[in-house]
């Protein structure tokens, strides 16, 4: 209960500060004018559109980033070389956050799909890669399973 009402005196204060003038419209806009931005997108079906095509961009994104992420990392796990190509350029840019080349996107891809698709995939890349690199080097040590036959399996 406390923490209801901590949230609806922040509003409150939100608000007050809002009409007061003490705050810019644009950066904050008040709490009344979101809630009515939310119902009235919930009514016309514009924020029910708007969270599928996020929906399909993270989907598309992730699918793309995840398979090749994992092709990638099962390719360094079975050949060594590549491995040890790809693995300091995967350890260099993977704490890089991906934020950071949003610009960069927006210059190569322009206000398109693909802008917002890429980002998704690269987030998702990074993780697929390195799990499937280690899964794959991990099975060939500790199941006895040479890379041809993990390569051959079904």
């Amino acid at each position: 209960m406390a923490h209801l009402l901590a949230l609806l005196l922040a509003a409150a204060t939100w608000e007050g500060a809002v009409r007061a003038g003490w705050v810019a419209t644009l950066l904050f806009p008040a709490p009344t004018t979101i809630l009515h931005w939310l119902l009235e997108s919930l009514r016309s079906g514009e924020l029910a559109d708007s969270l599928l095509a996020s929906g399909q961009r993270l989907a598309i994104g992730f699918g793309l980033g995840a398979g090749l992420g994992t092709l990638v990392g099962l390719a360094m796990g079975l050949l060594p070389r590549l491995h040890r190509a790809f693995d300091p350029v995967i350890a260099a840019l993977h704490p890089m956050p991906k934020v950071a080349l949003l610009p960069l996107f927006l210059v190569l891809f322009g206000f398109n799909e693909q802008a917002r698709i890429v980002p998704v995939a690269l987030v998702a890349f990074f993780p697929a890669a390195i799990a499937a690199a280690v899964a794959s080097a991990a099975l060939t040590r500790c199941c006895g399973m040479s890379r041809a036959t993990m390569a051959r399996r079904p």
